[in-house]
Formats: C-alpha cells, sequence, structure tokens
C-alpha cells in the first residue's frame, strides 16, 4: 500500500470518529503514536486537516514522576527476587544511593522523556555495564550512559523518521556546543548554510518540512539568504522541541519547557535572538554537550563506546 494512501486512511478513520460520539453509552478509542498523528496532519492538510479542531478528543499519554518509579521498582525487585532471593528486593539495594548528587532512580529518570522504555533502557544498560562486578556505582551508571545517549539518539531518528526525515541532520548543529544556546547562536550562516545544503542535496522525502525552507535557504540570493536562513533555524528548533530534544525559555521570566511535561507544540514565530534553547541531558553524551559542573567548570560529557 501506498504510504500517503496510509495516513489519509487514518485520518478518515478520526474524522469518523465524531459521528460515532452522538450515540449514547459507546466509547471507542484510538491510540496513536505521536510521530503517526503528527505525519497524519503533514499528509492530510491540503484535505483541511486542521489538528486543533480534535484537541479536545485528544487525550496525551503522559507517564507520572511516581508511575515510572513504582514500574522500575517492580523490575528490579522481579529480577533479583526471581534469581537470588525470596526476599523483595528494593531498587537501592542494587543501584548506589546518589549519582552526582541526585538519587539514582532520579538521575535515570532525568535522562529519559518519562516514557517507560527510555527508564527500562538505561536501566537494562546499566546492568549490562555491571555484568560481572561486585556492585552498580555511580561510574557503572556513568559509563552506561554513553551507550544509552547514543542509542536513544538512534532510536529518536528512527521513531520520528517518518514525519520529520531530515532530523538527523538538524541533531549535529547541536554538536560540541554548551548545553545552552540562544536562539540567535543556533541561527548562525555557517550552521544554517550547512544545514540547507546537505538536507536539499538529498532530494524531497515525503512530507518533510525542513526540505522546502533549505532548498530555498541554498537558492536564494544574497539579500534573501538571512531571511531564509532564520526561517528554517525557527522551524529546525521548531521540530527539535517537539521530539524532545530540546527545552526552550522564550522569556527571562519563564522556566524552559519541553514538549513531553508541557505543550507539544511550539510556534515557531515565537522563536527570537534572545530565546535560549537547552539540550535534553538525555543526549549529553550523543551530541558531546559542554556541561557546567558542580563548580562551574566545564566538561565534556561524551565518552568514547
Amino acid at each position: 500500500m501506498d504510504e500517503g494512501i496510509r495516513f489519509r486512511l487514518i485520518n478518515a478513520l478520526i474524522q469518523t470518529l465524531q459521528k460515532f460520539r452522538r450515540i449514547q453509552d459507546l466509547k471507542i478509542i484510538v491510540a496513536l503514536r505521536s510521530d503517526v498523528l503528527e505525519r497524519t496532519i503533514q499528509e492530510n492538510q491540503d484535505l483541511g486537516f486542521q489538528s486543533e479542531k480534535y484537541k479536545d478528543y485528544i487525550s496525551e499519554i503522559r507517564w507520572a514522576d511516581t508511575e515510572l518509579k513504582q514500574l522500575l521498582q517492580k523490575r528490579i525487585n522481579y529480577l533479583f527476587r526471581k534469581q537470588y532471593t525470596k526476599a523483595d528486593v528494593q531498587f537501592e539495594d542494587v543501584f548506589p544511593f546518589e549519582v552526582k548528587r541526585k538519587k539514582s532512580i532520579d538521575y535515570i529518570l532525568s535522562r529519559t522523556l518519562m516514557r517507560p522504555r527510555d527508564a527500562i533502557s538505561f536501566v537494562n544498560e546499566c546492568l549490562k555495564e555491571a555484568d560481572g562486578l561486585t556492585e552498580i556505582s555511580a561510574n557503572t551508571i556513568y559509563f552506561a550512559e554513553a551507550t544509552y545517549a547514543f542509542d536513544r539518539r538512534k532510536a529518536l531518528i528512527e521513531e520520528w523518521q517518518s514525519a520529520f526525515p531530515s532530523l538527523g541532520k538538524m541533531l549535529k548543529v547541536l554538536e560540541n556546543n554548551p548545553e545552552t544556546i540562544r536562539f540567535g547562536d543556533f541561527d548562525n550562516r555557517e550552521n544554517m548554510e550547512a544545514l540547507a545544503f546537505e538536507i536539499a542535496d538529498v532530494g524531497q522525502q515525503a512530507f518533510d518540512p525542513m526540505h522546502s525552507l533549505a532548498e530555498k535557504a541554498a537558492l536564494s540570493s544574497a539579500n534573501e539568504r538571512v531571511n531564509r536562513y532564520t526561517m528554517m533555524a525557527q522551524k529546525a528548533v521548531e521540530i527539535l522541541y517537539r521530539v524532545g530534544v530540546v527545552g526552550v525559555k522564550l522569556s527571562s521570566e519563564s522556566p524552559f519547557k519541553y514538549s513531553h511535561l508541557a505543550s507539544p507544540s511550539l510556534p515557531s514565530s515565537r522563536l527570537t535572538e534572545d530565546v535560549k534553547i537547552k539540550v535534553h541531558p538525555m543526549l549529553f553524551r550523543a551530541l558531546n554537550i559542554d556541561v557546567r559542573d558542580q563548580g562551574g567548570k566545564r566538561k565534556r560529557a561524551r565518552t568514547q563506546v
């Protein structure tokens, strides 16, 4: 089946649900991944699909901090109780109490998008790293984080491939930077010129929202180029925010917001020069992010694996 037809069928399903709402004592629930919904919107824009019309019908599944901790606790208890003991095993019995002045379980969750798959993946990497050792130490978690971070980077690119084919190229713009930068630093000629030509040279991929912007920027005159690059940078940060790669601080009075904790969308028009962008800690090691330590010194977050 043609890929476009698949997403048009999903659109038809969503629109049909409105009619079933008229039937009392009947509730139909359709579960869709975020990337599938995003691509459905892209594919059906020419048919007048407007996502805001469906906001009242959509409920995002979000896991609370306490729920994820209970999940990890149960998995650790099941694994170690089954293999090594008949007594209950607590998370703290296996993992160190603290990592970089944080409780180990909080440190692990801070490197996730608050999803079970991320938390379980990190814990599994820690257990693999500790294979043959007498304990899981803070260093064990730190070394496991490198493999985990690169896996998460790859997983995000694959997860959002249908909606944002150029995500991998946009991630490269964030490499080797401090954890927090201004939008004006992201939107510089060197970054956007390289990104524009890299995306434009590949050719149009499905409904890649970056391709037409990159193509116009690459082919624009010198007078138009600055504005074209800014439009491209705004769209890139909008996408990076949407998939959870960065958080955004829109003003000095507001905190950093991430899509998995706040609104899933960010209007690109709000991205002005002084807006701050912060890479999610989950990808520090995979993007070689320059992190400031407790003493105020900077250090690279990457470990070769």
